[in-house]
């Protein structure tokens, strides 16, 4: 991971959340797809990185918060669609008194090859998808 340097970078595109308007009690999981495209004539295998950058809260947590990554192998020309589905007990955070807790408020996710930050384009990243949720 870190900065996720290549020689040949897979499309991503059409980040749709299934809902982006969450409750805990009302779903249990965070859903979404997007497609990975291979424009070139030749294999490539990518790992794809799923940050979520939660709301901020009365306690420090991450800006970039891993949650999900995955390896995906295309062929030449090949295009796939990427279902996705996270446990919404894995957004939760330590607050100061160390209970897990759920913050409410909007949460920003970021699909790519790297941290979604300046210094990832910087060095020729591709941009990433993002997108937003709320959680209530």
């Amino acid at each position: 991971f870190g900065y996720g340097l290549s020689y040949a970078y897979a499309d991503l595109s059409d980040l749709k959340l299934t809902e982006n308007k969450l409750s805990h009690k009302k779903s249990d999981t965070l859903e979404y797809a997007y497609t990975i495209s291979n424009p070139f004539n030749y294999p490539v295998e990518m790992v794809v990185e799923h940050y979520v950058t939660p709301p901020q809260a009365d306690f420090e947590t991450p800006f970039f918060d891993l949650k999900h990554f995955e390896r995906i192998r295309l062929e030449g020309g090949e295009t796939k669609t990427i279902q996705v589905s996270i446990p919404l007990e894995q957004l939760k955070y330590y607050d100061d008194n160390g209970q897990r807790s759920l913050i409410k408020g909007e949460y920003r996710l970021s699909v790519g090859y790297s941290l979604p930050t300046d210094r990832s384009f910087e060095l020729g990243i591709p941009t990433c998808l993002s997108d937003s949720f709320v959680i209530k």
